[in-house]
């Protein structure tokens, strides 16, 4: 549903706590109108976007031992790790399990040696992993726009997508659509929550009749009354059980961190079977 957009942002400023000055300015969108194959009534047009790219509706649970680039994490922060403390982190072994709906669980093995530091890694890693899967459940694993949601203003733009708008629990939504009806843009406001959000895709590997192209990248600009965050999420996919699901993930707060991990030995259930 597209009240799904505004949730999963407003979850993500509160999980990432970082603010920095507005920089940002959103442009108006062409007003020049052009023909385009695209429907312009809302049920029609919402079945074309729901069918233009990949969001596992039944993906249910994605459990995975999670590995993370920390050289590349402390380099981004300009920080000098003692080696002893990097040996350590390297040696970490950590687990992840993500049921869509509930808070990610995540279990730390420092068997080989944890440092002094041990409980304020573990927090902070746990708040970043949370902040990925509250976006990628709602806005990558599932559909921006429900089919009982009901698009407006439905108008031309001339790369022959179209753009429409829509009032969902009182924020308002406009969003871009490219010629094959993929989301590309989104802009919203409502309360003291604006922002802007942008996505890339890539295409399946192996293409295939009714194997859709995968969000590769998402880039958010949110403000919350005089705070603001930027957030880039990059990710690539693999196979398992039949959905594509995260693999290398760079999740990066714009002015303070870059996270780069790989999820690996992975399991996936669809719902109903779930454990």
């Amino acid at each position: 549903m597209l009240s799904k957009l505004s949730f999963a942002v407003l979850l993500l400023a509160s999980s990432c706590a970082f603010g920095q000055p507005a920089q940002k300015t959103l442009k108006p969108a062409t007003e020049k109108r052009t023909t385009s194959a695209l429907p312009k009534t809302s049920p029609e047009l919402t079945k074309v976007i729901l069918g233009s790219y990949y969001h596992p509706d039944s993906l249910e649970l994605i459990e995975c031992d999670v590995s993370v680039d920390w050289g590349a994490f402390f380099q981004g922060l300009k920080v000098a790790v003692p080696e002893e403390k990097m040996q350590a982190l390297k040696a970490l072994k950590i687990h992840s399990r993500a049921l869509r709906g509930k808070p990610a669980e995540v279990k730390f093995d420092w068997s080989a040696g944890a440092p002094a530091t041990q409980d304020q890694i573990e927090s902070g890693f746990k708040q970043m992993l949370s902040g990925f899967y509250q976006m990628y459940w709602p806005m990558m694993a599932g559909p921006l726009i429900g089919p009982n949601d009901r698009l407006e203003e439905i108008t031309s733009l001339p790369d022959g997508g179209v753009k429409a708008f829509a009032n969902s629990a009182g924020m308002k939504i406009h969003m871009q659509m490219n010629r094959n009806g993929s989301p590309m843009h989104y802009e919203f406001e409502g309360g003291m929550m604006k922002g802007v959000i942008d996505l890339s895709y890539v295409p399946s590997p192996t293409p295939m009749p009714g194997d859709l192209r995968r969000i590769d990248g998402m880039k958010i600009d949110e403000h919350i009354g005089e705070s603001s965050f930027k957030l880039d999420v990059d990710v690539d996919y693999q196979d398992q059980s039949g959905f594509a699901i995260p693999h290398d993930v760079t999740f990066a707060m714009l002015g303070a961190y870059t996270f780069k991990f790989q999820f690996a030995g992975c399991t996936a259930s669809a719902v109903g079977i779930s454990q």
